[in-house]
């Protein structure tokens, strides 16, 4: 799966190009970013990776659409066993 981002929501080049036309098994497209899977099972599955990443490489979104919420231990919260549960093993 990889993920573009543009700020003018044009992706017509991407989904046009002729050398990744065959490849593509799915698309997805929502305000400003397009994700596409490409078909891991056929020839040259490696060659056109490279090829989107040498052509399209300053659209290709490197960090996670959406931030990471989950809860650190230790930052976000401590976790407090009572004294006289603390020798328990979990059953």
């Amino acid at each position: 799966m990889i993920i573009f981002y543009r700020e003018s929501n044009n992706f017509d080049d991407i989904l046009k190009d002729k050398n990744i036309k065959g490849y593509l098994r799915t698309k997805l497209k929502f305000n400003e970013h397009l994700i596409i899977e490409l078909d891991e099972n056929k020839k040259d599955h490696n060659k056109i990776l490279s090829y989107i990443g040498i052509k399209y490489g300053d659209s290709i979104k490197t960090k996670p659409i959406t931030s990471d919420y989950i809860p650190k231990i230790g930052i976000d919260y401590v976790s407090k066993v009572p004294e006289h549960l603390k020798d328990q093993r979990r059953k």
